[in-house]
């Protein structure tokens, strides 16, 4: 689960460095990588699985937002946060 969300956040910089030929751009690219970064900082439980959820939508309404520029770009970050989701729950149900 962290291996997925730390390669969702690697993709997210990567998009970032990718996309951010103006200076101006940087702030705003900031913010998919702050999402992604965020269930990284919590503590495993229920609130590291809320944190991943909430995670996983906001960087989907980034994604929807954005979709006429840089926004798709970001859809694999939705993937990976969505997939430790499913694979934090599955391990939760398991035990």
């Amino acid at each position: 689960m962290r291996a997925l969300t730390w390669l969702a956040l690697a993709w997210a910089f990567a998009t970032g460095l990718f996309v951010a030929l103006e200076i101006q751009l940087v702030p705003a690219l900031l913010i998919p990588l702050a999402v992604c970064g965020a269930p990284l900082l919590a503590v495993r439980g229920k609130r590291y699985d809320a944190i991943l959820l909430v995670s996983a939508l906001a960087m989907l309404v980034f994604v929807l937002v954005g979709s006429f520029s840089v926004g798709w770009f970001y859809a694999p970050c939705v993937i990976l946060l969505l997939a430790a989701r499913i694979r934090l729950s599955t391990q939760s149900a398991r035990s």
